[in-house]
């Protein structure tokens, strides 16, 4: 069964010094932080992307900012000679960053952090089909809908970036189920089925891993640490047991 690696980044863990993790940065990436709204944003973006640099670099066997990427046509980076290594995804939100990896199938993760009740059912009944909106707003209480909300989100969007299309080609893909659920998804002139799982994560955050093809993987769960501070452990689960 394949295996894929998902590192936690952020929660609290402390970090080096932004001024130690920012030369690690390419032109293009160095850009997109500059250019973040608050600095709390810049922030969380030079960690994220400082970490997966050290994760990808360390499978590799290269120091982290002599990692390169290939970007896809809908903005997906890929490892530079992704057909001979590892495929990567990363995600982030309010603290909390995300890295999946595995060995050959294409992969996305996605981590939400809990938005307000009204936006929850706003954004479901906008952009869901009809009856996982309805799933949303028939939920119990302000935590249930949006924690649906956020699951459903997290599950859609892992399913595109692991296809490399855009958001809005998936939006509209029902991916409700109990336990991992396969899901057609239908664009650019192909079709491919993607396996989705969520992910346990922190309170407040919702999360969901996502790899190309039908057939179950295991998820091996980490908290990252930096080099040098503490060390990194690793819990791999069976698919069906990080499942809410």
């Amino acid at each position: 069964m394949d295996v894929v690696d998902v590192w936690l980044i952020g929660d609290g863990t402390p970090h080096p010094e932004l001024e130690l993790l920012y030369p690690l940065l390419d032109p293009a990436e160095r850009q997109r932080a500059d250019t973040a709204i608050s600095q709390e944003d810049r922030e969380e973006f030079i960690v994220a992307h400082a970490a997966l640099r050290y994760i990808v670099g360390g499978r590799l066997g290269v120091p982290p900012e002599q990692v390169r990427w290939t970007i896809g046509p809908h903005g997906k980076p890929e490892v530079r000679g992704a057909d001979l290594g590892p495929r990567v995804n990363l995600s982030h939100s309010r603290g909390l960053c995300m890295v999946a990896m595995t060995q050959s199938r294409r992969v996305g993760v996605d981590v939400q952090g809990l938005i307000s009740d009204s936006a929850a059912t706003s954004l479901a009944r906008r952009f869901f089909p009809v009856h996982e909106a309805r799933l949303v707003a028939e939920a119990a209480a302000d935590e249930g809908r949006v924690g649906q909300f956020a699951r459903l989100w997290a599950r859609k969007e892992a399913v595109v970036k692991a296809a490399g299309f855009r958001l809005t080609q998936g939006l509209a893909v029902p991916v409700h189920g109990v336990g991992p659920v396969t899901v057609e998804l239908v664009g650019d002139g192909r079709s491919q089925s993607y396996r989705v799982a969520d992910i346990e994560t922190p309170p407040g955050h919702r999360a969901a891993v996502a790899l190309a093809g039908d057939e179950d993987f295991q998820v091996a769960l980490r908290r990252w640490t930096w080099p040098g501070v503490g060390q990194v452990d690793a819990t791999t689960h069976p698919q069906e047991a990080v499942q809410r």
